[in-house]
């Protein structure tokens, strides 16, 4: 494992494989701003089936176009809650006296 900032020469030919650690994200999804996500299926970042299933947003697979009227009633429709994360401590604090 390399460190976060480093210099590896390479010779062509020779494979590189980059692992970083994902995220969950913060917030509610289906409270993004819908044109946030369009942006993002456009930047090909999401797909637009992602964009669905996750955000509650409905995008024209052609155009690439928001239905607003679409994703208000998806978004409607979806009344569960997301559970939301709290912050945790990562280990305990020292023991009482130390």
């Amino acid at each position: 494992m390399l460190s976060a900032k480093c210099s590896v020469p390479l010779r062509f030919g020779d494979v590189v494989r980059v692992q970083t650690p994902g995220a969950a994200g913060w917030g509610q999804p289906l409270e993004r701003d819908p044109a946030g996500v369009v942006a993002d299926v456009r930047a090909e970042k999401l797909s637009v089936q992602y964009a669905r299933r996750v955000y509650g947003v409905v995008i024209d697979e052609t155009t690439l176009e928001l239905n607003e009227g679409a994703t208000a009633r998806l978004r409607r429709r979806r009344t569960q809650p997301v559970p939301t994360a709290s912050p945790k401590k990562a280990r305990p604090g020292p023991p009482a006296g130390v």
